[in-house]
């Protein structure tokens, strides 16, 4: 349900939840645990990861980290953590409400919205860009690229245009109003799917050598979840995560539809390194929201078969 329990999942080859407590309190809000990263390493790759905005996922060992040029001027001005915790409190919305106090967000703070808005899209299309850059290089390279995107802030519209501030009263100053919310989320997907398709068209060109392209979303939407009360519906979307698999010899015998994120490294790294690490039982995990996790807990995970009826097929033999 959460962007670093699930990519911790993938990338460690295990449910994230089952390594041990102090394993998980130091790993929940990063992934300097790493297991496919090291044991690239060990075969002479060089991890390449591009800036994501987010500790999330910036927050791990690389050997080469890329980020936009302009990035570290433009963020000196964006919108800085107090005031984002300021607009999503009952203090930033009294600052927006009051009449006495304006009739709407002063110039400087849309002016500072509007370039925390830049900054996130100058992050996604540098990556979208520059992924391509190692295909043709001497060496191999593990790229990893956590692309903030399509879920809130939306930064996209129709025809790919960027979106600017929304300035209607909201716990999140980034957001389209709830009615036009599935419209506006679509415009993210199709902005997604033009870039993607482009990058992995210039990777496949450039490359002479093999290539895994894997495109993997770390969770759902949340539009549907009430996390305190949550419904079969809510966390069946949010669970939903997308899954792409490319492999330049085209041998897809061990793929299979319902394989989630716990697999996805075991069944490549079997393929292409002969490994021999056999597929866990496909799951999905409800647990609370991560803000209500205090840093020396693990919350509970619900195995979302027997409480939601979410249950997932047994891998093929």
């Amino acid at each position: 349900m959460n962007t670093t329990y699930s990519l911790n999942t993938a990338l460690n080859l295990i449910y994230f939840h089952e390594l041990p407590t102090s394993i998980f309190r130091k790993a929940r809000c990063n992934l300097y645990v790493n297991y496919v990263n090291d044991f690239l390493r060990q075969q002479g790759y060089q991890i390449v990861v591009f800036d994501s905005g987010t500790s999330d996922t910036n927050q791990q060992h690389a050997d080469i980290f890329v980020s936009p040029p302009s990035e570290q001027l433009a963020g000196e001005e964006t919108v800085n953590p107090f005031e984002r915790l300021l607009l999503r409190t009952t203090l930033g919305l009294l600052f927006f409400e009051r009449e006495s106090l304006a009739e709407r967000p002063g110039d400087g703070v849309i002016a500072s919205a509007n370039r925390e808005l830049d900054v996130r899209r100058a992050r996604i299309e540098h990556a979208f860009t520059h992924l391509p850059d190692y295909a043709d290089q001497e060496g191999r390279y593990f790229l990893f690229a956590h692309i903030y995107l399509p879920h809130f802030p939306f930064l996209y519209g129709p025809d790919g245009e960027a979106l600017p501030y929304h300035e209607n009263v909201n716990l999140y100053w980034y957001q389209v109003e709830p009615e036009n919310y599935v419209e506006y989320y679509t415009y993210q997907i199709d902005y997604l799917n033009q870039a993607i398709l482009d990058t992995v068209d210039a990777i496949l060109e450039k490359s002479e050598k093999p290539v895994v392209i894997i495109l993997q979303s770390d969770h759902g939407d949340e539009k549907y979840l009430g996390w305190h009360a949550p419904s079969t519906q809510g966390v069946n979307v949010r669970s939903a995560a997308f899954s792409a698999i490319y492999f330049s010899d085209h041998v897809y015998d061990a793929l299979y539809p319902t394989m989630t994120t716990v697999n996805t490294f075991r069944v490549t790294l079997n393929h292409w390194f002969g490994t021999q690490y056999p597929l866990l039982p496909d799951k999905v995990f409800f647990h609370e929201h991560t803000a209500l996790t205090s840093f020396n807990t693990k919350p509970k995970f619900v195995d979302s078969c027997a409480q939601f009826n979410i249950c997932l097929p047994a891998h093929p033999d």
